[in-house]
């Protein structure tokens, strides 16, 4: 029953890695690419057991003309359960194309200087998106996030219509069996590389669902900003910045990851922040620790 002791009683478990952080260069940079997201189901529980978990940095935030970091991977195993690992978040991208950064769990968005380039791809979620040139005109993609059906990163665009250059927004997250949307993408930035900020209209690229960063928007010779840091334990990428010649700016960092168990009923094992809710404990872990199944 719900409040029952004892073993066995199986576990539902979320396993999120760390995102991807922006790029950040002289015109705009890429968003970071979400970690990845595995679940298990209805896994028994061992007695007395220690489940180790490992869980994901989110990617470093780094300074004009770099691309960003990729996340690193979050990790549970213990007997009676399948090794499970997801994977780093793709790195938002820079001036260049560097596909072995910007690849992972979500692609990374590309980053632009005078080249088009597409996104990184994702390995176990969606893909980043594409760059635009126009002119004077420079947007970044946006990074991927882990939704199925809406997890790509959006491509930059510039309307001529409107002269509105848009960096892409990143794709949306996953929500798991507690409600909670994580592992977003981070969203790709905008610039233009002459002229004030009045002369062109700008519109920045934002995360996606579940915790990604927005960009930075602006000229590059008289603004810029900081990419927006991924939501942290979110696994979800971070935002693309855009340089200020006057001062250091930074691309928005990749979140954390986090693992989660649940089992219905009572507290019966140990470890990480333990709540309750809906006749379900939760074991969240937001650094890496272990659970123990009890006897």
């Amino acid at each position: 029953g719900r409040g029952g002791g004892g073993l066995p009683y199986v576990l539902d478990i979320l396993v999120v890695a760390g995102g991807g952080s922006g790029g950040c260069y002289y015109w705009s940079g890429g968003g970071g690419g979400a970690g990845g997201l595995k679940t298990l189901s209805q896994v028994a529980a061992v007695k007395n057991t220690n489940y180790t978990i490992t869980v994901g940095a989110g990617g470093a935030d780094n300074v004009y003309y770099y691309g960003g970091n990729k996340g690193t991977n979050s990790v549970i195993s213990g007997t009676g359960i399948t090794t499970t690992t997801s994977a780093g978040g793709g790195a938002g991208g820079a001036e260049a194309a560097n596909y072995s950064a910007y690849n992972g769990a979500c692609g990374g968005g590309a980053g632009v200087n005078a080249d088009l380039y597409s996104g990184g791809t994702g390995s176990e979620g969606g893909d980043g998106g594409a760059n635009a040139i126009d002119n004077k005109r420079r947007g970044s993609g946006g990074g991927g996030g882990m939704s199925a059906s809406t997890g790509d990163g959006s491509d930059s665009t510039y309307n001529s219509s409107t002269q509105i250059l848009k960096g892409g927004n990143g794709g949306n997250g996953l929500a798991w069996l507690n409600g909670t949307t994580y592992a977003g993408g981070g969203g790709g930035g905008a610039a233009i590389t002459s002229g004030t900020f009045g002369d062109y209209y700008f519109d920045r690229g934002l995360g996606g669902s579940g915790g990604g960063g927005d960009a930075a928007f602006g000229s590059p010779a008289y603004n810029g900003g900081d990419g927006i840091d991924g939501t942290i334990n979110t696994g979800s990428g971070g935002g693309g910045g855009v340089k200020n010649p006057s001062y250091v700016i930074n691309a928005g960092s990749g979140a954390s990851g986090v693992v989660i168990i649940r089992y219905i009923g009572v507290q019966r094992g140990t470890g990480g922040t333990v709540t309750s809710a809906g006749g379900y404990t939760y074991h969240t872990f937001n650094s890496s620790s272990t659970f123990n199944s009890g006897s």
